[in-house]
């Protein structure tokens, strides 16, 4: 009898774990960084470039529903900062230099966070959202904040 209660015990414990893994896989956990959507005054995208040598230019516009790819060209574009890329067929494009900061540099390379996450799509593939604090940065790895 007691064997059969500690079976049905670890089922439920099991059963509730399981429950509560499941539901952290569907519910949003990228941490909103200086994000004022939820009270409704957020009208633009915050995009950050992290040179990685100090030197860090920052940029507000209003999406577009455009990609990230093409909003972070075109603005660096519009400010006079040289992009090089990369296109992979099936893949989109890959950000191979802004400014004189080339890819493989010192063993650095172009990467993005969004929100405080490090991006889990190519820049070709992400659609910017109102409220969004996009950081590209020139670093070693994508740990490196």
């Amino acid at each position: 009898m007691a064997l059969n209660k500690l079976k049905v015990s670890l089922i439920i414990v099991s059963l509730v774990a399981l429950g509560f893994a499941a539901a952290s896989f569907f519910v949003d956990t990228v941490p909103q960084v200086n994000s004022p959507v939820a009270d409704g005054t957020a009208s633009t995208v915050h995009l950050a470039i992290d040179f990685g040598d100090g030197e860090v230019k920052s940029f507000d516009f209003e999406p577009r529903g455009e990609n990230l790819f093409i909003l972070t060209r075109n603005k660096l574009s519009e400010e006079g900062i040289d992009v090089a890329y990369e296109t992979f067929t099936g893949l989109g494009e890959l950000i191979t230099r802004i400014g004189d900061k080339r890819n493989g540099t010192g063993g650095k390379y172009w990467q993005f966070w969004v929100n405080g996450a490090y991006s889990q799509v190519g820049a070709s593939s992400y659609i910017p959202r109102v409220g969004d604090v996009i950081e590209w940065k020139f670093t070693p790895s994508q740990q490196l904040r």
